[in-house]
């Protein structure tokens, strides 16, 4: 764990690799390839409630390997047959005292669940499948709490759905995929409104994570190419086109974060952007402004106004550690003359650029 400062363990830790983290009923679980913690048998997935690991019931027989909570449930999923010594296929649901399977319907040849997330009010799990309960369901379906139902036509050709996200109110899907529905999609693709969409002309190679970040779509995974631009591994899509960020890595990143203002990745290698960086690695120092592409909009509202200056009058004085920051989590938003602190010079930078005759310069990102 690392509180700000320094890392600590989180109690005895695990005998093998932990996957993903969910919180649910006010306690961190952690789901994985593990069956101890110290002499405590947890089976795959585990609670901690801040001093020591506990098991969830018998927890699974294999490997969980994507967490989310649904309906005030968790949900696991990943790659088992059982969960809480009964049956349940790749997927079941804890309730804070018992599993409860869905059904017996993952259960046609190979199948495993990747990722999970919530969007539209349905559970989506991701993975590779080609039927669930016995209809022809390929590579991700959605949960509504009583039954599944198909995407369209589903995820074909090299199908495998590694990641799951939202962007713009729309679902991201991200994997290893040519087609989505009817529609030509290269390893990664838009649900909206019934629909499949592409991402631009997708990437040319597979997609392993997607976030959102600012008002960008960040994929990332082992790819060098994002529509006809040149990248590391990871681009950002505006709603129009592909970009880069900066040189990228020089090697896959399987998974990304974002954290006080900044973007932060993980992966194998050891290069970022031509600096050392071994196995994770920050994009920030103004990136989360220049995603938004509005410095001294302080409010986010696209315009740069009085309403800018009254932000950062009461961000200073009122609750400078608290609210009110930029309301979409960038306050370098707020550092009008981008150097680096937020301060009364902003608010005077902000007040030339208004109202100086001739105009005051240009608010920049730090």
């Amino acid at each position: 764990m690392w509180d700000g400062l320094s890392w600590s363990p989180l109690g005895e830790g695990f005998d093998d690799e932990v996957l993903d983290l969910c919180v649910f009923d006010g306690k961190l679980i952690a789901g994985g390839l593990f069956t101890h913690s110290g002499d405590v048998e947890v089976n795959g997935v585990a609670a901690w409630d801040g001093s020591e690991w506990s098991p969830l019931g018998e927890g699974v027989d294999v490997a969980v390997i994507a967490l989310a909570v649904y309906n005030d449930q968790l949900y696991a999923a990943g790659l088992f047959s059982s969960a809480g010594g009964s049956e349940a296929n790749c997927i079941a649901s804890w309730d804070g005292t018992s599993w409860s399977s869905l059904g017996s319907d993952f259960n046609d040849g190979h199948v495993i669940i990747e990722d999970l997330v919530v969007y539209d009010g349905k559970l989506i799990a991701g993975g590779e499948f080609e039927s669930v309960g016995g209809m022809e369901i390929s590579a991700i379906a959605a949960w509504n709490g009583t039954s599944w139902s198909a995407l369209g036509a589903g995820i074909s050709y090299f199908y495998t759905v590694y990641t799951l996200g939202t962007y713009d109110g729309k679902l991201v899907v991200g994997g290893r995929f040519n087609q989505a529905g009817e529609v030509e999609a290269h390893y990664i693709a838009f649900w909206d409104d019934g629909k499949w969409e592409t991402v631009g002309s997708g990437t040319n190679g597979l997609v392993l994570d997607v976030e959102q970040y600012g008002r960008k779509l960040i994929a990332a995974g082992g790819f060098r190419m994002a529509g006809d631009v040149i990248v590391g591994n990871i681009a950002s899509w505006d709603g129009t086109s592909w970009e880069s960020l900066g040189s990228g890595t020089q090697n896959y990143i399987y998974t990304m974060a974002v954290y006080d203002n900044g973007l932060f990745v993980g992966g194998r290698y050891s290069d970022a952007g031509g600096q050392v960086a071994a196995f994770a690695a920050e994009w920030t120092k103004g990136a989360c402004c220049r995603e938004w592409g509005h410095p001294g909009d302080a409010n986010a509202d696209e315009a740069i106004n009085l309403l800018d200056i009254l932000h950062v009058i009461s961000y200073i004085y009122d609750d400078p550690y608290g609210d009110p920051p930029s309301p979409i989590g960038c306050n370098e938003l707020l550092d009008a003359n981008g150097d680096g602190s937020i301060n009364l010079i902003d608010i005077l930078y902000t007040i030339d650029f208004i109202y100086g005759v001739p105009i005051g310069p240009q608010p920049i990102c730090p």
